[in-house]
């Protein structure tokens, strides 16, 4: 049996490095090596991997400063090393610092770290078709040896409760960075004219920077409209998307934004939900020609009531019975057909 050697660490256990070990350890010898403490200790004692006996190595996004130990030990080694490129290094830096002047020499830092990284891995994992021809371009190497490994779930029986609401149930989740435009949901919510807003109730689950999202709803009067909650367990947030009847999804205007697909996008796709999204690169190529789903071309006022109308008024969409969005789930984001590729891919790689 081969055996693949996984560099993680404290987000080991974050929902697509947890799928990458079950779902190699069904067919590879797995040998895990945390890497964790400060980052001078960390990168000393990474070392010791080179009395380890792997065939390949796999390092887990987002622990890409352990490549350059990594590959210099491979030196003597001369194994496969497989990186994920969940997010873009450079891309993730951009984000994170999207209203902030940019720092030259950090910026460069982090373009050459992705560089380095792309050049002299044996192959690439990332999380888009999109991502992953942005590699392509920026390397030389094939089609064959990067793999778009898409947000993937179990999926899930849903039956749709067909008791008659009073309110519009809008729902967004989100770590509330710029890629998401969390911000920017709240100013179309205060922008819809009083008759409307009157009859949607908006939910937000937000894992950071709840405060401020809470005082620009507070600044609008939105009391009656938009709930925020916090960290929530996964049991409120899966009930929170069954009890929705159209789930928003990402409105930033980063480059990221325009390169990804959300875990609440594959979720709400995962219980055949409505879904009003920005539309970007990767949403016209995941979700496009779908009734259940409504790209936003512009994301301002104007569309965004014109959409709301649409599903207020039309019982086709709202009683949909062919799930459009949960045929885009079976097609790109279930587990079983991921998996097979994923495995696919390691084979290639091994042999």
């Amino acid at each position: 049996m081969k055996k693949i050697l996984i560099i993680s660490g404290e987000y080991k256990n974050y929902e697509r490095n947890y799928l990458f070990f079950e779902i190699l350890k069904k067919k590879y010898s797995i040998i895990n090596y945390n890497y964790e403490g400060n980052f001078f200790k960390k990168n000393l004692n990474i070392i010791k991997i080179i009395f380890l006996n792997y065939d390949l190595i796999f390092i887990n996004w987002p622990y890409w400063s352990s490549f350059f130990m990594v590959n210099f030990i491979n030196y003597f080694k001369r194994k496969p090393i497989i990186y994920d490129f969940f997010t873009l290094i450079h891309e993730d830096y951009l984000d994170k610092n999207f209203n902030k002047k940019k720092i030259f020499i950090i910026d460069r830092l982090y373009l050459y770290f992705e560089k380095f990284i792309v050049n002299k891995s044996s192959a690439l994992i990332t999380d888009t078709e999109i991502h992953k021809n942005i590699l392509i371009r920026k390397s030389k190497k094939m089609n064959n040896q990067i793999l778009s490994f898409e947000i993937s779930q179990k999926k899930v029986s849903f039956i749709k409760s067909k008791k008659r609401k009073s309110k519009l149930k809008l729902l967004h989740s989100s770590a509330n960075r710029n890629m998401h435009g969390a911000d920017k949901i709240i100013h179309l919510i205060a922008s819809l004219p009083k008759k409307i807003k009157s009859k949607i109730k908006l939910k937000m689950i937000l894992k950071d920077y709840q405060g401020k999202l809470q005082l620009l709803t507070d600044k609008y009067n939105l009391k009656n409209n938009v709930e925020i909650f916090k960290r929530v367990k996964k049991n409120f947030f899966l009930d929170s998307v069954k009890k929705a009847d159209v789930c928003l999804g990402i409105f930033g205007n980063s480059n990221k934004s325009n390169n990804v697909i959300s875990n609440f996008i594959v979720t709400s796709c995962n219980y055949s939900k409505i879904i009003i999204t920005k539309k970007t690169s990767a949403s016209n190529y995941y979700l496009k020609n779908n009734a259940k789903i409504i790209l936003l071309s512009k994301v301002n006022s104007k569309f965004f009531l014109k959409a709301i109308k649409e599903i207020s008024s039309s019982k086709k969409i709202m009683n949909l019975k062919k799930d459009s969005s949960k045929i885009i789930f079976n097609k790109k984001f279930d587990i079983q057909i991921n998996s097979r590729k994923l495995i696919k891919f390691f084979d290639q790689c091994l042999n």
